[in-house]
């Protein structure tokens, strides 16, 4: 069975990171089993918790820089990121060695 998510934003709630650390773990424990959906969010998810719906071409900005992110994280040892958006130093702790 593989496991997964439908659709994950990462506008602002959660740093492209902690995503990538998340689903490295979860590929680690399940191997070949996870995937990871991600899109521009939707206002009902972000709005009630305060932060500002930003226009659709910002929104897809934030998503493919966060991919980018994401995929740098399961791919190197060690990542200086520095974005629009997203600024980084650091590395995940369980790599994903199939991707």
């Amino acid at each position: 069975m593989r496991l997964g998510t439908g659709v994950t934003a990462s506008l602002f709630r959660y740093h492209p990171a902690i995503i990538a650390q998340a689903f490295a773990t979860l590929d680690e424990l399940y191997p070949g089993r996870i995937f990871l959906g991600m899109g521009t969010g939707e206002a009902m998810n972000e709005v009630p918790v305060g932060y500002k719906w930003q226009q659709h071409q910002e929104r897809l900005e934030r998503t493919m820089e966060a991919i980018t992110i994401i995929r740098f994280l399961w791919s190197s040892e060690f990542v200086n990121f520095e974005g629009k958006f997203y600024h980084l130093r650091t590395r995940i702790f369980t790599r994903n060695q199939r991707r």
